[in-house]
């Protein structure tokens, strides 16, 4: 007699807690970034990752894309809306109005849980662009006028001066081999051996860094050592 009230009281606990299960759309990435600078694909990629209390399964995604997190939060996005899409891919390419070069844009995703209906929205994410157009390049390639058999690293090193303070700043940065780029002293950027390896004869890549907190009001320094490996 004492055991079918413990049993239903196990049951009943157990659809509780299932019926409390929440789900999260995170890990917001674009061209598999979290929060990149430096984009200059035409249709990037967006991806995301589902975080659950239980054995989750997606339905329906939407993304959602503006120039602003204010029009988000309207429901105005103003680049593209995907509107509710019938899959369980985590992954989607960008197919909205032409993204331009140096701008900011604000994205969010949408799920919908099989079966419930239920759905949730994530955080805002960001990602910004750099070139998109062959116009933006604007710079020349610089070099030292020693040849191939001078041992010493190439160093380059220029001042300038900032009349005002300085709100925002990047930097765009290439080399035919590797460099290392500093700022008033300090090294900027964390990886090595940068930018990645090609063909040079076919493809440079270029990295771009956020350098606004590099720089003073008034005189500033920008410096960089090249390697002096096999391309010298």
């Amino acid at each position: 007699m004492n055991i079918k009230p413990v049993f239903i009281w196990i049951l009943f606990l157990f659809n509780s807690i299932l019926s409390h299960a929440q789900f999260n759309p995170t890990n917001l990435r674009c061209e598999y970034l979290t929060e990149p600078i430096g984009i200059d694909v035409v249709s990037p990629r967006f991806s995301w990752t589902i975080e659950s209390t239980k054995s989750f399964i997606q339905e329906y995604y939407q993304i959602e894309v503006a120039t602003s997190a204010e029009l988000l939060k309207k429901g105005s996005a103003d680049m593209w809306n995907t509107g509710r899409i019938n899959s369980s891919n985590s992954l989607a390419v960008f197919a909205g109005k032409s993204l331009h070069s140096f701008q900011k844009y604000y994205w969010q995703v949408t799920v919908w849980e099989k079966g419930t209906n239920k759905k949730k929205s994530s955080a805002v994410a960001t990602f910004e662009t750099a070139m998109m157009d062959p116009s933006d390049w604007q710079a020349q390639w610089i070099r030292d006028e020693h040849d191939k058999d001078f041992k010493p690293s190439p160093l380059f090193r220029k001042t300038f001066n900032a009349a005002k303070k300085i709100k925002q700043a990047k930097a765009c940065i290439s080399g035919v081999g590797y460099y290392e780029l500093f700022i008033n002293g300090k090294r900027v950027g964390e990886n090595l051996l940068e930018p990645g390896y090609t063909h040079f004869d076919k493809r440079v890549l270029y990295t771009t860094y956020d350098v606004t907190s590099f720089l003073d009001k008034g005189e500033n320094a920008i410096a960089a050592v090249l390697g002096n490996g096999w391309f010298n």
